[in-house]
C-alpha cells in the first residue's frame, strides 16, 4: 500500500559563529516537503522524501541559488523489547549566494529513533 503526502513548512539554518568566519547566520525560508510512503506487511514501512527549501536573509530571497535541498529514506515498524524503532538516512546541501561569495555546506545524517 502507498500512500504520498506533501507538507509546507518553515526552515532556518544559522551558525553559532562570527558570520565573517564560517559564512553564513539566522537565513531561513518557506520548505516544501513531498514525501511517500511504503507499508510493507505488519508494521514494516519504508519512507522518502525530497526537502526543497529556497532561502533568504531576512529581506528577500537571496537568488535562486540560495537554498537547501535534502533527500531522505526512513525504516520502520522494528522493535526493541517493546518499543518500536525506525532507522533514517538523510544527505542535505545548502548553498548561499552572500555577497558574490558562494557558500556550500553538505551534510550526511544516519540515525535511529526510539519511540518510548
Amino acid at each position: 500500500l502507498w500512500s504520498a503526502a506533501i507538507s509546507l513548512g518553515g526552515y532556518f539554518a544559522t551558525t553559532w559563529v562570527d558570520p565573517n568566519t564560517f559564512g553564513y547566520s539566522n537565513v531561513y525560508g518557506p520548505q516544501f516537503f513531498p514525501s511517500v510512503r511504503r507499508k510493507l506487511g505488519g508494521e514494516k514501512a519504508i519512507s522518502g522524501y525530497l526537502k526543497i527549501s529556497p532561502v533568504t536573509d531576512g529581506f528577500s530571497v537571496l537568488s535562486l541559488g540560495s537554498r537547501e535541498l535534502a533527500v531522505g529514506i526512513a525504516v520502520e515498524g522494528f522493535k526493541i523489547e517493546k518499543f518500536p524503532i525506525s532507522y533514517t538516512l538523510d544527505a542535505a546541501n545548502l548553498v548561499l549566494q552572500l555577497s558574490g561569495t558562494k557558500i556550500q555546506s553538505t551534510s550526511t545524517t544516519i540515525g535511529a529513533n526510539l519511540n518510548w
